[in-house]
């Protein structure tokens, strides 16, 4: 199999993801402090298996980066000022709730097209070969 200019993305996801979610995953569950246990290196593993391999392998479908890439930074401005109402102590506030609920969101809607891309351009187009396959057999039969 040869690489194209395509695969680029998907290959930078595939080093750097599961990198960027183990961190996020530590920082959110507080663990840093877990020296001289298996837990980190198995969360490594974890991470790293399922974001890596995953994200690699369908970023080759994936064609609205564009779009993507906007959600992630927009969620990126979101936790930024999620962690500014948290040092300044309002974090109970109602800008920290709806900013708390905007970084759901926006990751929600980059899972989404993601998950339509590789729908559309991964699944739809095989499905349709196999469909196209079996209509030319049945009609070479007939």
């Amino acid at each position: 199999m040869r690489f194209t200019r395509a695969d680029l993305p998907g290959i930078a996801l595939a080093g750097l993801a599961p990198a960027a979610l183990y961190v996020l995953v530590v920082a959110a569950f507080d663990l840093w402090r877990h020296e001289g246990t298996p837990l980190l290196s198995a969360l490594a593993i974890v991470v790293a298996f399922a974001a890596g391999i995953s994200l690699g392998a369908l970023a080759r479908f994936v064609r609205h980066w564009s779009v993507v890439g906007g959600l992630v930074a927009a969620m990126g401005l979101d936790v930024a000022g999620v962690i500014v109402l948290q040092r300044t102590g309002q974090d109970g506030t109602v800008l920290a709730t709806a900013l708390k609920l905007g970084g759901v969101g926006f990751s929600l809607a980059a899972n989404a097209v993601i998950a339509y891309d590789v729908i559309d351009r991964g699944l739809l187009p095989i499905l349709d070969r196999r469909a196209a396959h079996r209509a030319t057999h049945r009609a070479g039969r007939a």
